[in-house]
């Protein structure tokens, strides 16, 4: 509960912040509309990571609770950016109305944003529209409901991947790492799921290694407490390298395995699978360090 309020207390502040930042930028750019476009989804894309970082740190992990948070903070930011660029807006031109008015009466904000949106607000407030035909109207009101889309949306895309970046280890209350296994020999991504899920880790055996100039090939790697095995994850990403134009090396990642839950067992016989990549004979494949770290492991618990 106590990272479930702080995350809201953070959020709320962080909405201040940007949303502030970002009316009085909408405001006065004048050199782009694709700027004021970052700036929209730079303030959720803000709000969001920040937000999640803070669960993060908390260990909150529910995910209806951080979508809740998220939501919460997200609508601060809109109506706080909202009100906020109306002031700025009224000033510039020359009306004198407090942030007090705004805050105190919806109804009169209401009435504000009317009078903007049939006036055009780019042509009144100097934006990218204001030498030639104003943008008013539905054409206005179709702008606003975007930016608040983005404003909403944005965050709440971001704050799940901030959050919960790895598994979490309930055993001993601490986020899960990530360690490398190998790098495979891409062939047929669907099979090789098919047979990891059935748990036939024979499978890493027949793919094997891929070759250290392969352009092509699987990253296979685990998620997992340090301290314990109740806690370990199998994944697998199909990397793919190529050259551009310039010649410089590019990557595309597709995951084709997503944190497949694995038992100490289990997590033992993929170790093992993996050192006997090495050792093809088999004659050190049950003694490597990684396969004995992860039998110490096993048995101490």
């Amino acid at each position: 509960m106590a990272g479930t309020v702080g995350g809201i207390l953070v959020g709320i502040l962080l909405a201040l912040v940007l949303g502030a930042i970002y009316s009085y930028l909408d405001l006065y750019n004048t050199i782009s509309i694709y700027l004021t476009l970052l700036a929209t989804m730079g303030a959720g894309a803000g709000l969001g990571l920040g937000v999640g970082k803070f669960l993060h740190w908390a260990k909150v992990r529910n995910v209806a609770v951080l979508y809740g948070v998220g939501a919460i903070c997200a609508l601060v930011l809109l109506i706080w950016s909202w009100e906020v660029w109306i002031y700025a807006f009224l000033h510039q031109a020359k009306l004198q109305v407090s942030m007090g008015d705004l805050l105190g009466s919806p109804r009169f904000l209401w009435r504000v944003i009317g009078a903007i949106n049939e006036k055009g607000a780019w042509s009144i407030g100097g934006h990218v529209g204001d030498k030639g035909t104003p943008v008013s109207g539905v054409a206005l009101w179709a702008v606003w409901i975007g930016e608040a889309a983005m404003l909403v949306g944005v965050p709440l895309a971001v704050i799940k991947w901030a959050a919960m970046p790895a598994p979490f280890c309930e055993t001993c209350q601490k986020w899960c790492e990530k360690r490398a296994l190998a790098k495979l020999n891409a062939g047929d991504g669907g099979a090789f799921r098919r047979e990891m899920e059935n748990k036939q880790f024979g499978a890493i055996a027949k793919a094997g290694p891929a070759a250290g100039s392969a352009m092509r090939f699987w990253d296979i790697y685990l998620e997992g407490c340090a301290g314990c095995d109740s806690t370990q994850t199998f994944s697998m990403d199909e990397v793919t390298l190529t050259l551009d134009k310039k010649g410089n090396l590019q990557r595309k990642t597709k995951k084709v395995i997503r944190r497949l839950n694995l038992s100490p067992e289990e997590t033992v016989a993929v170790a093992t699978q993996v050192a006997g990549l090495s050792n093809p004979e088999g004659k050190a494949g049950g003694d490597s360090e990684q396969s004995r770290t992860m039998s110490d492991n096993k048995a101490a618990e």
